[in-house]
């Protein structure tokens, strides 16, 4: 079996099932995707129509999911019914024209970019922080192992390593209490960058309260990975009996948490607590396995948004302005969030520029994002002229109706597009092109003469008001629409039925 793709469609060439057979050629466009991401899907698909899709097969699906859009994000727009186009990679743009936007996850375009690199920047966000008089905490940053236990012997046990410039909790270690254990934090974050910070280690439970422009809209407390004992059952066993808990297990649908793991990390926190794996823990005991308390690495989140002291959403609302972000997850701990800070004392530990909004307990937010981002449901509108090949003269009233309609829409918008195919009776021997493209009077050049390749020029076009296409029957069948919902579609010539019924769910009006 053979796999080739390009910038327009992936192929699939599979061998034959006997000599007699001739090979199968499979043929998929992918005009609206990265095709790579469908060569990778093609493959998973294959491999799982042999084998059951177990963790070596789900591993595969990581590479596709960090280089898409947001699941969640995308999701969120389907239920707004927002247009969507994958710009690259994880960027992708929701609603059209003059009406769209976009988004790299938690990142939109009023995300400041200097803000974000700032948030980012771990020690440079602490000095910000500090010196927009908030309560953070003291830290060193430092390159090597030598410094990290002097930084740790001047703050005093117990310390916290993280890598530099790290998000989600990859590479973190707290309540590090002895050299030993700061040696093994430290070659864990240096891993993931050759800086390390450490900091000091301030007792309390761990929030995370999300602030979007300028106001706490959430709050969790995030709770460590742990098991909790039944008496008669191992950690060991403990662990892999919550692994089956659909909440976190990969590939199922339900999955809103990670998995438990057995690893090093789990093995010193067991040590700390005088345990090994294969001991039984009491009824009812609580088993500590990491050190942090992030969703990434298996712990829980718990909604707190109601219990927040004011002056603790004040606070968070104060960081996220000194890093003059739109939207930011500020990391707070603190004794208990329905007390003030003042009172109990607290510090800001970190502030996160893209933070996970949370896919178990505030989905809802990123539906907040989009709606609140994007403005009349991204929608402008669009009208597509279709005529039938060989029908006579339907090519040339449905380019006479496209200019007709277009000029009634530049009384009503500043900006409107306009995509016809060149008429044969209107070439010229200097036309290398087969559409001719304008924006108000101005003719716009597109590389590709395909109807939908011009249609996503002019959507993602963010000074579009108005989009006007003339197509052929066989453009639209071939190609697809570029738009799942078209204002108006009108038809000239005979056109095939199973063209009609293809299009008749995409119709506001005809």
């Amino acid at each position: 079996m053979g796999f080739s793709f390009d910038n327009d469609a992936i192929t699939i060439d599979t061998a034959p099932l006997d000599s007699s057979s001739d090979w199968s050629v499979l043929s998929i466009p992918v005009p609206h995707c990265n095709t790579d991401i469908i060569y990778q899907c093609w493959r998973l698909a294959l491999f799982t129509s042999e084998k059951s899709l177990d963790t070596a097969a789900l591993k595969k699906l990581e590479p596709i999911k960090r280089n898409s859009p947001s699941p969640l994000m995308t999701n969120a727009a389907n239920a707004l019914g927002l247009p969507l186009f994958i710009i690259a990679d994880a960027t992708a743009q929701y609603g059209l024209g003059r009406n769209s936007r976009w988004f790299n996850h938690t990142f939109s375009e009023q995300t400041s970019n200097l803000s974000a690199r700032l948030a980012r920047d771990k020690k440079s966000s602490i000095q910000r922080l500090k010196a927009a008089g908030l309560t953070t905490t003291r830290h060193y940053l430092v390159s090597s192992l030598n410094h990290a236990l002097d930084a740790a012997k001047h703050l005093g046990y117990p310390v916290v390593a993280k890598p530099y410039n790290q998000d989600g909790g990859g590479g973190v270690t707290a309540a590090i209490t002895d050299a030993k254990e700061l040696t093994f934090a430290y070659e864990k974050a240096a891993k993931l960058n050759k800086n390390v910070l450490i900091e000091k280690h301030v007792e309390g439970r761990d929030y995370r309260l999300t602030v979007f422009d300028g106001k706490l809209v959430w709050a969790v407390e995030r709770r460590p990975a742990g098991v909790t004992g039944d008496g008669s059952s191992s950690v060991k066993q403990l662990i892999e009996k919550e692994n089956q808990n659909p909440a976190r297990m990969p590939g199922s649908a339900k999955q809103t948490l990670k998995p438990l793991q057995l690893n090093k990390d789990a093995e010193l926190m067991l040590a700390k607590q005088q345990l090994k794996a294969s001991d039984v823990p009491k009824k009812d005991q609580f088993v500590r396995l990491h050190s942090i308390a992030n969703v990434a690495t298996g712990g829980t989140p718990h909604v707190v948004t109601e219990m927040v002291h004011p002056d603790n959403a004040v606070l968070a609302e104060r960081a996220a302005a000194a890093l003059r972000l739109d939207l930011a997850g500020v990391d707070l701990i603190i004794p208990d969030i329905s007390r003030s800070w003042r009172e109990t004392g607290a510090a800001i530990c970190e502030v996160n520029g893209q933070p996970d909004l949370g896919s178990t307990t505030a989905r809802h937010l990123y539906t907040e994002l989009l709606a609140s981002r994007v403005p009349q449901q991204g929608r402008i509108p669009v009208v597509i002229l279709v005529y039938g090949d060989g029908a006579d003269g339907a090519a040339a009233q449905a380019v006479e109706a496209a200019q007709q309609t277009a000029a009634e829409l530049r009384k009503q918008y500043e900006n409107v597009g306009c995509s016809l195919p060149t008429l044969p009776a209107l070439k010229a021997a200097d036309i290398l092109s087969t559409r001719q493209n304008f924006l108000n009077d101005t003719e716009i050049f597109h590389a590709s003469n395909d109807f939908y390749h011009v249609a996503v020029m002019f959507l993602t076009d963010q000074t579009l008001d108005a989009l006007v296409m003339c197509a052929s029957a066989d453009d639209v069948l071939q190609q697809g629409l570029p738009v799942q919902r078209v204002d108006t579609l009108k038809f000239y010539g005979a056109i095939a039925p199973a063209v009609r019924k293809a299009l008749e769910p995409h119709i506001v009006s005809t």
